[in-house]
């Protein structure tokens, strides 16, 4: 072996170890998009999840399923300052979403801290469009057996999805001010960003530290 096509070997092996590296800790599909992504509450986010189904007859397509979600987090940050399922937010080329959520509901990633709470109730199915396209959705398999949800969040659930199911969502989140077109990348959405935007413009940068300091406990905690 000459030393040149050793270098190009060592070269070739570090690439596919620095790819591996980035799919695990940086993307949308790592297990830990920054630490924060493992803070998940999964048993809150899959319960949430699943009053969402329940109210549209227990499936939905996943693009606008993720919204719902999306939104969920968003209205709680408006109404009590905090969010609901703890997860990281990304600016994508199709709106923001939530990291993990969106990994779960791709079934990319099977469980965030142990429970496959989501798992257990939530599972994928496929259609095929007229033209043979695969249409993903997810569907209910079961309710979460213990809610852990306070009726003020089930009443924000419920004001969310009747306000938007006869409303193109995905093209409404898509507008949400506090996101960034990522072109084909994606783009961090801090809780600030999300508290600005929803009326919260007061001590924004501090309440969004203090959330992620909370977040990244949750997260050593998860570890």
């Amino acid at each position: 072996m000459t030393y040149i096509h050793a270098v190009k070997c060592l070269w070739r092996l570090v690439l596919r170890r620095l790819q591996w590296w980035m799919k695990e800790m940086g993307g949308p599909g790592g297990r830990r998009a920054y630490i924060m992504s493992n803070c998940l509450d999964e048993i809150k986010a899959a319960q949430i999840a699943a009053r969402f189904l329940s109210k549209a007859g227990g499936r939905m397509r996943r693009l606008p399923f993720v919204k719902y979600m999306y939104m969920a987090d968003r209205m709680a940050l408006e109404r009590w300052g905090y969010p609901l399922t703890w997860d990281s937010l990304f600016s994508l080329p199709d709106g923001p979403i939530q990291s993990c959520i969106l990994n779960l509901a791709q079934q990319k990633q099977k469980t965030y801290d142990g429970s496959y709470c989501w798992r257990k109730h939530i599972k994928v199915e496929y259609t095929r469009s007229w033209w043979g396209k695969p249409i993903p959705w997810n569907v209910l398999i079961s309710e979460p057996e213990e809610n852990c949800l306070p009726p003020a969040v089930i009443d924000l659930i419920d004001e969310i999805y009747e306000t938007y199911k006869d409303k193109d969502i995905v093209s409404i989140v898509h507008e949400v001010k506090e996101f960034t077109d990522p072109g084909r990348g994606r783009i961090r959405i801090s809780y600030a960003d999300v508290l600005r935007e929803v009326g919260r413009p007061d001590g924004a940068e501090e309440r969004s530290r203090e959330l992620e300091s909370y977040a990244r406990a949750r997260a050593l905690i998860n570890c």
